[in-house]
């Protein structure tokens, strides 16, 4: 399988000192993400479409990270406050509303099912980093079992839940849990994995690493992963260091960014392969 590629990049900021991360599109063509200046390390939310630019930022926030958008157009992800605790939102027809998941130091919502299940992360009261989903008022922990952490990074319409888990020997492992039932995968070769999202036909998409460096946005390479056929594919941009793939939409339009190595940094650019 072979992809055609393109950059995403604003007016007035096609220089080496903004990076660009695409974190998820929709089967509009609507692409969410965060730009910023390298140099001072500030973030900014946006949603792309057609070459027109939103900036997004919750109220009263000092930061805002988008993580997900969904086929109606509903955006989630995660904001910090004046005091600096973090909490998840979600942004419909222009309300937002903040999540936090019960009695947890900080919440981030990762994604959003059509029927508006929730899926994302909390820090517990010991500082330990849990998975959940959402759906309606109930909130549920996903553990994976023996794990020291887990995140839950996608959440489909059949409530598929993705992520990955971190080891006792501080080795990630993607994983995916259907009917209650986890199965670890691991890109062959690689020493992490990390499954970003999956789409409604149950495709999978993640990054994964070769190198010890514990760094993706340096030395990782995308991949997509048909559960059903088990058909397996590398997605690396040409000549960049680094590829990674957040997002896929029904027809299979990937969402990412490419690294180039520039000075000991990663210089991120927002793209699609289709």
């Amino acid at each position: 399988m072979s992809y055609e590629f393109s950059l995403i990049q604003f007016e007035g900021t096609q220089t080496l000192d903004f990076s660009y991360e695409a974190t998820a599109i929709n089967n509009a063509g609507y692409v969410v993400g965060m730009y910023g200046n390298v140099a001072n390390e500030e973030q900014t939310a946006f949603l792309y479409h057609n070459s027109s630019v939103s900036i997004l930022l919750v109220p009263n926030s000092i930061n805002t990270f988008i993580k997900d958008i969904n086929n109606g157009g509903t955006i989630v992800g995660q904001y910090t406050d004046h005091s600096e605790n973090i909490h998840g939102f979600v942004l419909k027809q222009d309300n937002y509303e903040t999540v936090n998941f019960p009695s947890s130091l900080g919440t981030v919502i990762e994604s959003i099912s059509e029927n508006e299940c929730l899926a994302g992360i909390y820090l517990d009261i010991d500082s330990k980093i849990h998975g959940f989903y959402k759906r309606k008022d109930k909130f549920t922990t996903i553990d994976y079992p023996s794990a020291i952490s887990t995140f839950v990074t996608g959440i489909n319409n059949s409530e598929m839940i993705v992520g990955d888990y971190t080891d006792s020997n501080e080795k990630s492992h993607g994983f995916y849990l259907i009917n209650n039932n986890f199965k670890t995968f691991d890109f062959p070769g690689a020493t992490n994995t990390f499954i970003t999202d999956v789409n409604n036909s149950g495709l999978v998409v993640g990054v994964y690493e070769t190198e010890p460096s514990g760094n993706t946005g340096l030395y990782g390479h995308g991949f997509l992963y048909d559960i059903q056929k088990d058909i397996l594919t590398a997605i690396d941009y040409p000549t960049a260091n680094a590829t990674l793939i957040n997002g896929i939409t029904e027809s299979g339009i990937l969402t990412g960014f490419a690294s180039w190595k520039l000075n000991g940094c990663g210089g991120k650019n927002a793209m699609l392969a289709t």
